[in-house]
């Protein structure tokens, strides 16, 4: 699958990074809240991306390389190209996970479509809260208030392509698509680039 890309900025990759953790019940949304400070946090809450001073991209940068330092400064050290691009819902189930054990442990083959089919039967995420959350979230999911756009990345356009952020929303959408429920065509999301993705640990 060759996907439609439009170029845009790492600043582009950080604004929606940042957004998406405003409201996020993950411990790296509560992280984020505490670190970015009263007024940075404020005008994410708002959406004001066009207030945000110089100086404040780079606080974006440094509490996301500290709350997300597992995988994310080693992601950027590649040299990521950032684009936006619409994503078919219906392949969705292609996209791979990041090679973290607890999403292993009920989806060996890295497979978001395996992930889903075992968190909706039930399967857990051992050390890691995300199955519990997804089926607390899923039934009240609203796809027009979530926040921030989902990240993929690949080292060619045509993929295949590894999640890196948003895994909650497209598997919600997954999930749906495949039990017959409404939703759209394609989502909306980002697309980093970097022929040296092999090199991090968890592609």
């Amino acid at each position: 699958m060759r996907l439609d890309l439009s170029p845009c900025s790492e600043e582009e990759f950080l604004w929606n990074f940042a957004y998406s953790e405003v409201d996020s019940e993950s411990r790296h949304g509560d992280a984020w809240r505490a670190q970015v400070g009263p007024r940075l946090l404020e005008t994410l809450q708002r959406g004001a991306r066009d207030e945000l001073r110089p100086a404040d991209w780079a606080v974006l940068c440094e509490v996301l390389c500290r709350v997300r330092g597992w995988y994310i400064p080693q992601l950027l050290a590649t040299g990521v190209r950032w684009h936006r691009t619409r994503f078919p819902v219906k392949r969705l189930g292609e996209v791979r996970l990041i090679r973290h054990q607890p999403f292993l442990a009920i989806a060996p083959s890295c497979r978001l479509d395996e992930f889903v089919h075992a968190l909706d039967a039930g399967g857990e995420t051992p050390g890691d809260r995300f199955a519990a959350r997804y089926r607390r979230l899923r039934s009240g999911f609203l796809p027009e208030r979530a926040r921030g756009l989902p990240m993929l990345v690949a080292t060619q356009p045509s993929g295949p392509y590894t999640e890196v952020d948003g895994l909650t929303r497209m598997s919600m959408y997954l999930s749906r698509f495949q039990q017959g429920e409404t939703v759209p065509a394609s989502l909306e999301l980002l697309v980093g680039l970097s022929e040296k993705l092999p090199e991090w640990p968890y592609f």
